[in-house]
C-alpha cells in the first residue's frame, strides 16, 4: 500500500540562525561511511510525534531505486509490528524520495527533489524536517528551497532506538553501493531546523 502522495508545496520562512542552535544531538562519526552501518541507541531524542530533522550526505545512482538512505526508530518490522515506530528516508529515482513511518498510512511517498538531480554523480546534502506545531514536512536539497506539505496522516510514532545507515528492519530497500552509492554522513537533530541552519550545514559539512 502506498503513502500519500505529494502534490502541493509550501513556502517556509527563513530567519537568522546562529550556529549554535544548529547543532546536531548525534553525527556519524566523520571517519565513517559506507552504506549497512548501525549505531545501538543512538537515537535518544527523537520520538513520538515529537519535531525533528535529520541531515544526511549521499551519492546515489541509478541503482539505487527506493533505496534507504537512514532510518532511526524501533527494531520492529512490518511482520512484527514496526508500523509507525520509525522515521526513514528513502531514495525513490532521480527526482522524487519518500519518507517512511513503516506501513502506508504512515508514509508520505514521492516527494519530488528536482528533476533528475539525485542521479547525476554528485554527492548531496538532503534535510528532512518535521514540525509538529503544523504538521509540516519539508525535504531540502543542498541549498534549494524547500519541498514542502503539510501531513495529513495519524501523527508519527518513532520510537527511540539505533540510528541505521543504508538499511532498516524489513530488511528490504537496502542502499546500493553499485555504481557508486555511498552514503558519509548523518546528522539527527530534536527539532524543525530552519533554512538558514540547512545553509550552516550546507556551508560547514557538505562534501562535494
Amino acid at each position: 500500500m502506498l503513502g500519500l502522495v505529494t502534490t502541493m508545496t509550501t513556502t517556509t520562512t527563513t530567519t537568522t540562525t546562529t550556529s549554535p542552535m544548529c547543532v546536531p544531538f548525534w553525527s556519524m562519526p566523520s571517519t565513517d561511511q559506507g552504506t549497512y552501518l548501525t549505531y545501538p541507541n543512538a537515537n535518544t531524542l527523537i520520538s513520538g510525534y515529537l519535531s525533528r530533522s535529520v541531515c544526511a550526505t549521499f551519492r546515489a545512482s541509478a541503482a539505487n531505486v527506493d533505496n534507504i538512505i537512514f532510518a532511526i526508530g524501533s527494531s520492529f518490522s512490518t511482520a512484527t509490528g514496526g508500523c509507525n515506530e520509525h522515521f526513514a528516508l528513502s531514495v525513490i529515482n532521480a527526482s522524487y524520495v519518500t519518507v517512511y513511518g513503516m506501513c502506508g498510512p504512515y508514509d508520505n511517498s514521492y516527494i519530488y527533489t528536482g528533476q533528475n538531480t539525485l542521479y547525476d554523480g554528485y554527492f548531496h546534502q538532503i534535510c528532512v524536517t518535521y514540525d509538529n506545531s503544523d504538521v509540516q514536512l519539508c525535504i531540502y536539497l543542498d541549498s534549494s528551497p524547500p519541498q514542502c506539505l503539510i501531513r495529513t496522516n495519524p501523527h508519527y510514532n518513532t520510537s527511540l532506538g539505533d540510528v541505521r545507515i543504508g538499511w532498516w528492519p524489513d530488511l528490504n530497500r537496502n542502499f546500493t553501493a553499485t555504481g557508486g552509492g555511498l552514503i558519509k554522513w548523518v546528522s539527527l537533530f530534536d527539532k524543525a531546523i530552519n533554512q538558514s541552519c540547512v545553509a550552516y550545514q550546507y556551508q560547514n559539512n557538505f562534501s562535494g
